[in-house]
């Protein structure tokens, strides 16, 4: 069977520059299976069986160099998405470090505030001792004789 360059690469779904760039890379090995006849290049069996073959070559090769830049690609952004997660990590680990001491802080400012009601209610007694025991007190005959009264709350 022959068949013409233009048919051929309409078959194969290319553009027919690619199947002659294809018959230019092989000339030699295609020069007596292709005819010129009336301005068409046309292909015997041997030439179309040649083609496929070839195309199906450089087909592998193509996708064993896009899975190899795909795996690239993957590798590059698995990388990337590392050192984003030790990077939340160190954030996170800052994070809690910033809450602990904020929680420690609070910690703090609540004793202190417990230990100043404490003392402002040892000091709120002191001061109700002293009331009552003045209160309680005798008067002095100064206190008596000038008229000063003994007061009870």
């Amino acid at each position: 069977m022959i068949i013409d360059v233009k048919s051929y690469a309409r078959q194969k779904g290319v553009s027919t520059q690619a199947v002659y760039k294809q018959i230019s890379n092989y000339n030699d090995e295609l020069k007596d299976h292709i005819v010129k006849e009336k301005g068409k290049r046309w292909l015997d069996d041997y030439a179309v069986e040649f083609l496929d073959r070839q195309s199906n070559a450089s087909a592998v090769a193509v996708q064993t160099i896009e899975k190899d830049e795909a795996v690239e690609l993957l590798k590059d952004k698995y990388i990337a998405v590392l050192e984003d997660v030790k990077q939340m990590g160190i954030e996170l680990q800052e994070a809690k470090s910033q809450l602990a001491l904020a929680e420690k802080s609070q910690a703090q400012l609540e004793a202190e505030k417990q230990a100043e009601r404490g003392q402002l209610e040892r000091e709120i007694a002191e001061l109700k001792e002293q009331l009552e025991a003045e209160q309680n007190r005798k008067l002095t005959f100064g206190e008596r004789f000038l008229g000063k009264k003994k007061h009870r709350d």
